[in-house]
């Protein structure tokens, strides 16, 4: 507007009315007021926190309106083009060709037809996606054409199908950045998406009022956002951190993802139980007892390894459970508590394995470890740790960096780095996640509904599949072969029989986000998906982005999380099928994700899952125990089993594992999300109750002997009143026979 005013040699000469069309800078208009003008501002942008933040009428709709002017059906499309673009010309169902005609003529109005023609060419050569967003890095020559460039790029079948129903078509969250003749140095961004982000992008005004003008527009369907640097020293890596923080999410890269997946196993047989036979097969030779060495020192270099985080583990729990929790070389157990023995497969072998999600341009995972750990009880626990197999440069990507240029590399890097980093992202490996711990197809509409995705796991010698034709997961029983003797498959098989899930029970993701940390309510719905191990694709717009109806989901989040620091964008928490960790910064990359988490509260778990798989095992045993009270009436087994349990409670269930606080606090998360203390009650009150039985049925038969004993006493003292008769009367005659014989 000031740029305009200047062009008016008189300005008091101007006719009374003054009409503005989209002149920014609406607070220069005083001068023309104080003129005693009548002015008429026509503008459906906003260029400050102060105006009106809702979508306006086009500037043409405004112009017709103030004249009092009906527009005809043609300039009608024209505004509505104006105002909401693509989704508001398909919402009013003019055609693609119609569009393709305004597009081009407002093009040949402006100048832009041969630069629309380079934009083009440049945007299928250098256009870069993520999940959420798509975004080109351009000279700022095209800055007139590049942002209707993108969005073209993959809209015309879409467009045809959405004006065919008369529906907003879909436009992906688009941006632009604008540079000089140096492509580090960005001079202007402009971005256009859906309206859900409106509210947070006009934030940006108050926020960057010194560094940048910036301008919103957009209508019903969709919103636009300008930005101009002011001088060379705007913070431009703070505006572009800031704006990814409200665009990005779902496609946002990880700097760091692990998961650990957790299959319980309890493999005795009905008849196992019932004749109280021991497990038929052993563990073979050719895996490792992988053994805790906490005799030899940890060396510098060894800090960030596999022995040194497991030193350190075995150091975090309580002195007295370290031997019970862990298998320590050479250990001397004085109470006789047997420990959680562990095999490992060789590194040879693990580091030849990958893990393979989908067909059509698979997601690839590294296996980092697969153990096998078995309870005093002979029930297992197989899991199954794996990370990304493309790793990004911790020294050289600007992923890994905890400040505003973190996002650099999105833009910068080149494109084989940059496809690195799109496999990365938040999306794909929540997908990974979900798909990766189906251990069985439970129902059809898995497959229907795009929920099962075939599994591959390759080693060096074999391709093992799993499609939902299968009954049961290849892949784990291949590596439960590995670990167990004197099994067959089919065998292997009808033990699996008695898995609680059709999933990995418990899974133990790490998400380490790259940036900064979001606003809380969207760092809590991506949360929620890590936890309740849910996908991008189970979302609904209609829900705000969650999986499920968001007073529940958050209801729950208050019951399952650990809140200790959340301030800082780090999240934790348990449920009953997965520990789940969300976070950014270094510190949790670096540390927390790869260390912490796997070999602490993994162990945590670990021990969680085996009072668990305890617990339901003795229910299984108390089953028959009763069976044997009530219908044979034997107390043998189930006094057994009574002593068994005593030793559990007594020797291996332990409340307290760790004096460290935040170590206490998971724990205690842990078990609450398995709900131990209600299956111990459960159990406990079982055995009381045959207990109870058991006594009534020893008293019984204790009074039976008792009569028993009774009666055959009664009988001997009625003998013994006889005898002693008999005794009186031969006493009586021998004493006769002497008399008479005395007389005679």
């Amino acid at each position: 507007l000031e740029t305009a005013l200047n062009q008016i040699a008189e300005p008091a000469q101007l006719r009374e009315h003054v009409i503005t069309i989209e002149l920014p800078d609406h607070k220069k208009l005083a001068s023309l007021q104080q003129l005693g003008k009548q002015v008429h501002v026509i503008d459906h942008h906003q260029y400050s926190a102060e105006e009106v933040n809702t979508p306006l009428p086009s500037s043409l709709e405004q112009f017709a309106a103030l004249l009092n002017h009906t527009l005809t059906p043609e300039e009608y499309e024209i505004a509505i083009n104006d105002r909401d673009f693509l989704p508001g010309l398909s919402k009013a169902g003019v055609s693609l060709e119609r569009v393709q005609s305004l597009r081009q003529q407002e093009l040949e109005l402006r100048g832009q037809v041969d630069n629309m023609q380079i934009a083009k060419e440049l945007v299928t050569q250098q256009k870069r996606d993520l999940y959420d967003l798509q975004f080109i890095l351009a000279s700022e020559q095209y800055s007139g054409v590049m942002l209707e460039a993108v969005q073209w790029s993959s809209s015309e079948k879409d467009y045809v199908k959405a004006a065919e129903k008369h529906e907003p078509v879909e436009l992906k969250a688009t941006l632009v950045l604008y540079h000089t003749k140096q492509r580090e140095d960005i001079s202007k961004i402009m971005y256009a998406g859906p309206t859900k982000h409106r509210e947070e992008l006009r934030k940006l005004f108050a926020d960057w009022d010194n560094d940048f003008e910036i301008w919103m527009g957009g209508g019903q369907h969709n919103c636009f956002l300008g930005a101009k640097r002011k001088n060379p020293f705007a913070d431009v890596n703070g505006f572009v951190s800031q704006l990814l923080n409200i665009t990005l999410h779902f496609g946002r890269p990880l700097r760091h993802y692990g998961c650990t997946f957790y299959l319980p196993l309890d493999l005795f047989l009905e008849e196992d139980l019932a004749k109280n036979r021991e497990l038929p097969f052993s563990i073979a030779e050719t895996v490792e007892r992988h053994y805790l060495d906490t005799e030899t020192p940890i060396l510098g270099d060894e800090i960030d390894s596999t022995k040194g985080r497991e030193k350190q583990a075995y150091l975090y729990f309580l002195p007295h459970l370290r031997d019970v929790i862990f298998d320590v070389e050479g250990s001397n157990n004085a109470l006789d508590i047997e420990p959680i023995k562990h095999w490992r497969l060789h590194d040879n072998v693990i580091d030849e394995m990958t893990m393979e999600l989908g067909t059509d341009d698979p997601m690839m995972a590294k296996l980092t470890d697969v153990s096998l750990y078995r309870y005093f009880n002979d029930t297992y626990l197989l899991a199954i740790s794996i990370q990304p197999a493309i790793q990004l440069d911790i020294e050289k990507s600007s992923l890994h960096r905890d400040n505003t240029t973190w996002w650099h590399d999105l833009f910068f890097a080149d494109e084989t780095e940059f496809q690195q980093i799109a496999n990365r992202q938040l999306h794909h490996w929540l997908h990974f996640t979900n798909q990766a711990r189906i251990v069985y197809p439970s129902f059809i509409e898995q497959i229907d509904e795009k929920k099962f995705t075939p599994v591959t796991l390759k080693t060096a010698q074999e391709k093992i599949e799993f499609k939902h034709k299968d009954n049961i997961s290849p892949v784990v029983l291949y590596l439960l072969q590995q670990f167990l003797s004197n099994v067959t498959e089919s065998q292997l098989i009808q033990r699996l029989h008695y898995l609680p899930n059709d999933r990995m029970v418990v899974v133990s993701p790490a998400y380490g986000l790259a940036g900064q940390p979001l606003k809380p309510a969207d760092m809590k719905r991506l949360f929620s998906l890590a936890l309740y191990v849910d996908r991008a694709s189970d979302t609904y717009d209609g829900l705000d982005g969650y999986a499920y109806e968001p007073k529940f989901v958050n209801e729950l989040l208050e019951k399952d999380s650990l809140g200790r620091w959340i301030g800082l964008g780090n999240y934790s928490g348990c449920c009953g099928y997965a520990n789940a960790y969300l976070g950014f910064g270094g510190f949790f990359n670096n540390v927390i994700a790869p260390s912490h988490i796997p070999y602490i509260y993994g162990r945590m778990l670990t021990l969680a899952l085996f009072y668990q798989m305890a617990l339901r095992h003795y229910n299984r045993r108390i089953n028959y125990a009763t069976k044997q009270l009530s219908e044979d009436e034997k107390t043998t087994e189930f006094q057994r089993l009574r002593k068994q349990f005593i030793r559990f409670t007594n020797s291996y269930w332990f409340r307290e594992v760790t004096s460290q606080v935040q170590g206490i606090e998971i724990f205690n998360l842990q078990t609450q999300a398995l709900e131990l203390e209600a299956e111990y009650s459960l159990i406990k009150d079982e055995m009381e109750r045959a207990d109870e039985y058991s006594n009534a049925l020893r008293s019984e038969e204790s009074a039976k002997r008792s009569e028993e004993l009774d009666k055959q006493v009664h009988k001997l003292t009625k003998i013994s009143v006889r005898l002693a008769a008999v005794a009186l009367v031969v006493s009586a005659v021998a004493l006769l026979v002497a008399v008479v014989e005395a007389i005679s």
